[in-house]
């Protein structure tokens, strides 16, 4: 079944859906028996990592007994991707079935369509009698869905930056509060190194509620995804799966060792290839994780650049393009697909001093065909950035989806 037939019982996101609260998702899942009490969660925050985390934990279990049901956001191309048990995703057919199934009642508590699709995920993770569920916050950590889940004994902290000030603050600790709401009485939490008034922030906040928090340092472990931000994803999925032995799930770290090395999460400095030419994809999406990208391309030497970019439009994209660009570079704007976002009329108005050139992409393939063409006579490395939206896009396009 096409995803297409998922789509129209899910409602196109929007900012306005982005209420952060737990009274509906609470509701409505105390009318279906609370599915979600019958087994545990891990429960992954911060702002650039979460993901990559989930996704190590999640390979360390993939070849034992212990059965692990994973929900992740945002998707990259197909709505299935948001849930996965074992190593399989949740069918169009399967998400549709429970879609139709909680409905009505989903309606009577007004969900938001990611408050939606993790009730699905709790539901589809108790129908499937998971051992464990890998949660990924979407938004903050206090208030955002996946905290409805009454036994989120361990936690992990990701790099915490500013992303989402709309919603979580207008400033560091702020952003850094509402993500340590995710802190209960007796969990463990484990922590990346953070910036200072972040890391101050946490200790308070596991003080206060009784919570244990441990510090990682980068780990040097072979990773099959790339960047240097992987050593502290590494170390904060290695604590959070050691946390785990205590309660009778120990895993050998050599086991954990080798699942380092087999971990795919698509999006995030990818290499792929696109007519014969290597194409590197990275989200991008926010200010911390643009910094990222142009410290990964810096220490790789990469000197030369043939940009394709794509901004939501609540992004401070200017600053980005300050981030990511370097004066030689070729920059070619394009819309995100079914998002609002950046034109490059109205960065040009903004970037007016930057000395870098920005182009019209007018749409992904026209754009990708104009820097393949460049790169070949310049020696560039084509970069598609700026959207995690825009990396599914590209996916899709390309047939490198997952399936």
């Amino acid at each position: 079944m096409e995803d297409e037939y998922v789509n129209d019982l899910i409602d196109r996101f929007t900012s306005h859906d982005q209420f952060l609260g737990l009274t509906g998702i609470q509701g409505c899942l105390k009318e279906l028996g609370n599915p979600e009490s019958n087994y545990m969660a891990l429960q992954v925050t911060g702002t650039n990592g979460k993901g990559s985390i989930c996704a190590l934990i999640k390979e360390s279990f993939n070849n034992l007994d212990i059965l692990v049901g994973t929900t992740i956001s945002p998707h990259l191309s197909i709505w299935e991707e948001r849930i996965c048990v074992g190593k399989n995703l949740i069918t169009a057919e399967e998400l549709r079935e429970l879609l139709i199934e909680i409905g009505p009642i989903s309606k009577c508590y007004s969900l938001t369509p990611f408050e939606l699709i993790t009730t699905v995920a709790l539901i589809y993770f108790n129908c499937k009698k998971v051992n464990l569920a890998i949660l990924e916050v979407g938004l903050g950590g206090r208030l955002d869905a996946t905290s409805v889940h009454p036994h989120r004994q361990i936690v992990g902290f990701a790099s915490i930056g500013e992303d989402h000030r709309e919603f979580l603050g207008n400033d560091l600790i702020s952003i850094a509060r509402e993500k340590a709401g995710i802190l209960s009485p007796g969990a463990i939490a484990i922590s990346a190194p953070q910036k200072k008034e972040v890391a101050i922030v946490l200790e308070q906040e596991a003080n206060r509620v009784g919570a244990f928090l441990r510090w990682v340092e980068p780990l040097n472990w072979p990773c099959n995804m790339q960047g240097r931000i992987q050593q502290y994803n590494s170390a904060v999925a290695l604590g959070m799966i050691e946390a785990l032995a205590p309660l009778g799930w120990s895993l050998s770290k050599f086991s954990i060792y080798e699942a380092f090395q087999k971990a795919n999460w698509q999006g995030r400095l990818q290499i792929v290839s696109w007519h014969g030419h290597e194409i590197l994809l990275d989200g991008a999406h926010n200010i911390p994780a643009a910094k990222a990208l142009r410290y990964q391309l810096d220490d790789n030497g990469v000197t030369s650049v043939c940009w394709v970019i794509g901004i939501l439009a609540n992004k401070d994209a200017p600053q980005m393009l300050e981030i990511l660009l370097n004066p030689d570079d070729q920059v070619w704007i394009v819309p995100v697909p079914d998002h609002n976002s950046w034109s490059v009329e109205l960065l040009k108005e903004k970037c007016t001093n930057q000395g870098y050139k920005l182009r019209d992409g007018v749409n992904l393939h026209e754009a990708l065909v104009l820097a393949k063409n460049k790169a070949i006579s310049s020696n560039s490395t084509i970069v598609i950035a700026g959207s995690l939206y825009l990396i599914g896009n590209f996916l899709s396009l390309s047939n490198l989806a997952r399936q």
